[in-house]
Order: C-alpha cells, then sequence, then structure tokens
C-alpha cells in the first residue's frame, strides 16, 4: 500500500450504538500498511479498555482501516472487486462467552 492507514474495531451495542472502540496502525502500532509486501497475511491485536460490556448483552465488532489525515475508511471488496462495504461487521458475540 502507498499510504499507511489506521485499523479502527469499533464495539457497538444490538441498537448500533459506539460502546468502545480502538484505532490503531497494524501490529500493536509496529507494523504501518505502507509496509506491508503484497499478499502477507498480517496478525493483529487490539484492547478494547475503559468500558465495562455487560456479559448477557450481545455486542457487535466492525473492523476496517481508514486514512488517519482524511478519515475515509478504504473499501472492503468482493471476489470480483465490487465495493461491498467499508467495513467487515463480524457476528454478534456476548462477553460472558469470552474466555477472561
Amino acid at each position: 500500500m502507498a499510504s499507511s492507514y489506521k485499523v479502527f474495531v469499533h464495539v457497538v451495542d444490538d441498537s448500533g450504538q459506539l460502546i468502545a472502540q480502538d484505532d490503531t496502525i497494524p501490529a500493536v502500532w509496529t507494523y504501518p500498511t505502507n509496509a506491508w509486501p503484497a499478499g502477507e497475511l498480517i496478525t493483529d491485536f487490539h484492547w478494547i479498555r475503559g468500558v465495562e460490556l455487560d456479559a448477557n448483552k450481545p455486542y457487535t465488532l466492525l473492523v476496517g482501516l481508514y486514512d488517519e489525515d482524511t478519515g475515509t475508511r478504504l473499501n472492503r471488496l468482493d471476489s470480483a472487486g465490487r465495493v461491498v462495504d467499508d467495513k467487515l461487521v463480524l457476528p454478534p458475540v456476548q462477553p460472558a462467552t469470552l474466555a477472561p
């Protein structure tokens, strides 16, 4: 990639309200996207801090990349190269089902 993009991870509740987020350079601030070689798989970690989640409520994670200077998100494409969205929406999870 020609630019360094930030990764966003948003936690939203079942009404779509933003509950918490983490925005960072990939690989815990150590591997900017403009250093990625084509085709490499990147492992990334995000910690959501400063919020207490209700263990009995479902939450959805929204994940994507954006240009920090403009706030513009990168598009997510399908296998045919068509724009699908500007984020990946993961299936809802309940904190009680996650290991501490």
